[in-house]
């Protein structure tokens, strides 16, 4: 699996889609990198992917991250949170609720 924050998540978005593992996802940047070619001539398979992003987040425009899903949705698992107060920085007990859901959610069998 991988897990990654705004810039870093945009790069494990791209790791799990190249390498067919899930991935946790917060504000990743998706929409503004949409020049980038997200398909490889490496990729396995598309992944799971969880997705937190925060409604008063002034750095990723939560919306676009929306715009940019909307095709996503046919290829695999997708699971989105959108926490109403969060701004872009990711608090200790909200990552760890959230990787708590992660782990029951696509890797069942570590629990």
């Amino acid at each position: 699996m991988v897990i990654g924050s705004s810039m870093g998540a945009l790069n494990a978005y791209i790791t799990s889609e190249t390498i067919g593992r899930p991935a946790l996802l917060f504000n990743p940047p998706l929409s503004r990198y949409k020049e980038v070619t997200f398909t490889t001539y490496f990729k396995k398979r598309a992944a799971p992917k969880q997705l937190l992003l925060g409604a008063k987040d002034e750095v990723v425009n939560p919306m676009d991250t929306f715009t940019f899903l909307a095709d996503q949705l046919k290829k695999a698992p997708l699971r989105l949170n959108v926490a109403p107060q969060l701004e872009h920085r990711i608090p200790v007990p909200v990552f760890k609720a959230q990787l708590h859901e992660f782990f029951e959610q696509f890797l069942p069998e570590i629990n």
